[in-house]
C-alpha cells in the first residue's frame, strides 16, 4: 500500500510535470549526478545567456524543485548562487532516471543537501563541475566538438569496481580520479582521467597516485591520459618537476575561472618539444611505451567493459 508521503509526492510531481521543459529536466538530471552547480555553470551547459539562466533557475526554485545558497566569501564580492536539488527535485530527477522517487525523497535531507554551503570541499566540487560544464558548453557551440562520455567521481568508483561493491574507491594504492571522460574535437579524440589539484596535497602525494594508474592500465588494457589541473603557474611548475619521469601519460594545465579545458592549455610531461595543446590534440600524442606495454598485457579487461547506460555526457 502506498504511504501518504508517496501519494502526496505523486500529486506534487504530476502538478509540476506539465510546467517543465526538456531543458528543465536536463538541469535536474545534471544536479542529481554532480550535486551542485553555480548559475554560470548551468548557463554554460543549457542556456544562451546567463540572464535567461537566472530567470529560469529562479522559477525552478519558486516551484520548489531547487534549493540555492551563496557561500560566505571573506576576500571579495558576493559568491554566485549555487544550486542543489530540493526534496521534490530529488524525487523528480530519480523518476526521470527510472528509479523510485519516493525513496529518493526519503533519502534527501535539508542538512545533507545544503551542508555543501559550508563544506570545505565545495570549492573542489564546483571546480570539477565547472570543468565538465565548460566541455558541455563548448560542444553546444561547436558542431565539431563533442563530450562523448563523462563519469563523475562516484560513477568512476562504481565503474572501476568489478564487483559493483565500490571496493576500488576504498582500497589502498588505487586511483580516485575526480572524473573521467572522452572528448572529441575536429579529427582527434582523447580519453582522460581528471585530477583537480587545489594545492592541499603534498607533491609526493600527487606522485604516489601514479602507481594506481599503472595498476589500472595493466588491469583494464587501456592507456589513458591523466590530466592534472592546477590553480597557479607556480604549483604547476613544482608539480611538473615532481612528476618528471612518470611512465603514465600525464598532461598539466593552469585553469582559470571560468576554465577553458578544451583549449590549448595542456602540456604533456616529459616532452619538452611540444607546445601547449588543446585537449583533443592529446589524442594525437604518442603515449609512453611503458604505458602501452602495460595495457598490452592486460589481465582483466572484460571487467571494465563500457556500457551504454553509465556515464552519460
Amino acid at each position: 500500500m502506498s504511504s501518504g508521503r508517496g501519494r502526496s509526492s505523486a500529486v506534487a510531481a504530476s502538478s509540476l510535470l506539465h510546467r517543465l521543459t526538456g531543458r528543465d529536466r536536463a538541469v535536474l538530471t545534471a544536479l542529481r549526478r554532480f550535486g551542485v552547480f553555480t548559475t554560470e555553470q548551468i548557463a554554460e551547459m543549457f542556456f544562451d545567456s546567463p540572464g535567461r539562466a537566472r530567470v529560469r533557475l529562479v522559477e525552478l526554485h519558486r516551484l520548489g524543485l531547487l534549493e540555492r545558497f551563496r557561500p560566505y566569501r571573506e576576500s571579495w564580492g558576493s559568491a554566485p548562487f549555487h544550486y542543489v536539488l530540493s526534496r521534490t527535485g530529488a524525487g523528480m530527477a530519480a523518476a526521470q532516471a527510472g528509479e523510485d522517487p519516493v525513496a529518493a525523497e526519503r533519502r534527501w535531507t535539508p542538512s545533507g543537501s545544503l551542508a555543501l554551503s559550508g563544506s570545505q570541499r565545495l570549492g573542489h566540487i564546483t571546480d570539477v563541475s565547472g570543468f565538465h560544464a565548460a566541455l558541455v558548453g563548448r560542444a553546444r557551440r561547436d558542431p565539431q566538438a563533442r563530450l562523448i562520455r563523462w563519469r563523475t567521481e562516484p560513477e568512476v568508483a562504481s565503474w572501476l569496481s568489478p564487483s559493483g561493491s565500490g571496493w576500488w574507491s576504498s582500497a589502498p594504492g588505487v586511483v580516485r580520479p575526480d572524473g573521467w571522460g572522452r572528448w572529441r574535437d575536429g579529427g582527434f579524440q582523447v580519453e582522460f582521467f581528471l585530477e583537480w589539484d587545489r594545492g592541499t596535497e603534498t607533491l609526493s602525494r600527487l606522485v604516489a597516485k601514479l602507481g594506481g594508474y599503472e595498476i589500472l592500465e595493466g588491469e583494464r588494457g587501456v592507456a589513458a591520459w591523466v590530466l592534472f589541473a592546477f590553480g597557479s603557474t607556480r604549483r604547476e611548475h613544482n608539480a611538473r618537476a615532481a612528476l618528471e619521469g612518470a611512465t603514465v601519460a600525464i598532461a598539466t594545465a593552469v585553469l582559470g575561472s571560468p576554465p577553458e579545458p578544451w583549449s590549448g592549455v595542456w602540456l604533456p610531461v616529459d616532452d619538452a618539444d611540444l607546445p601547449r595543446l588543446p585537449l583533443a590534440a592529446l589524442g594525437g600524442v604518442t603515449l609512453p611505451p611503458e604505458a602501452l606495454e602495460r595495457a598490452a598485457r592486460a589481465r582483466k579487461p572484460w571487467l571494465y567493459e563500457d556500457n551504454d547506460t553509465a556515464g552519460a555526457p
